[in-house]
Parts: C-alpha cells; structure tokens; sequence
C-alpha cells in the first residue's frame, strides 16, 4: 500500500506490485512527516507553481519541484503563504530536507532516522 503523497519521485506512478521498497524510499516519508511538523502542516511540495499549467500534486513531486529553500525559484515553486522558510531552520537541519527532496535523492542519500534525531536536538 503506498499514499502518494509519501510516496519518493521515482515511485510515482509505478504499481507497487513487484516493486522492492527500499529504506530510502521509507526514508522520503519520514522527511515528509518532520516537514509536516515544523512547516505547519504543509507538505515540502506543496506551494504556488509559477509556470504554465497546472501539474497535479503527484506531478510535482515526480518533477522534485521542492517547494522550500533557495532553489524553488529555479523550478517555478515558491513557498505557500503564511507558512515558515527555509531561513527559518537551522541550516543543518535544512540540509537534511535538501538530501531527502531533491535530485539525486533517490540514490539512497537521504538522512537517516539517526540523522534527524541528532539534527533536531539542537
């Protein structure tokens, strides 16, 4: 069983049949889940797409369309309103998100359940 949106890019819409989960792809969900608590409830691809068209949820986090830090802007993402920036979180611990949501994630970087640990016990 997997819900999209927990689901890391490079699954999206594969059938979940056959398909080995690896803790990298467990690892995605879980930088979901600690976005979701220090970003008031928003989801890290959740925000206001400033190109053409209208991509679904799914399609965003496909196209790792990272919706917070220094890099949006290049890939037509801003922030949502209202909510917290990634200057608003110690660099350390936003390092972590950009291990867990951008290129190259799916290649079995993104921080471990120790790694987060250690960053949030600032």
């Amino acid at each position: 069983m997997g819900f999209p949106h927990y689901t890391p890019p490079e699954l999206q819409w594969n059938s979940f049949t056959g398909v080995v989960r690896t803790e990298n792809h467990d690892r995605f969900g879980l930088a979901v889940l600690l976005l979701q608590m220090l970003f008031v409830g928003r989801h890290p691809f959740q925000g206001l797409f400033k190109a053409r068209g209208d991509p679904t949820f799914d399609e965003l986090i496909a196209q790792y369309r990272f919706a917070h830090g220094p890099h949006a802007a290049g890939w037509h993402m801003a922030p949502p309103p209202h909510t917290p920036i990634y200057s608003d979180v110690p660099p350390d611990l936003f390092d972590l998100f950009h291990r867990a949501f951008e290129h190259g994630s799916g290649n079995g970087t993104r921080p471990t359940a120790v790694e987060w640990v250690n960053a949030l016990q600032v």
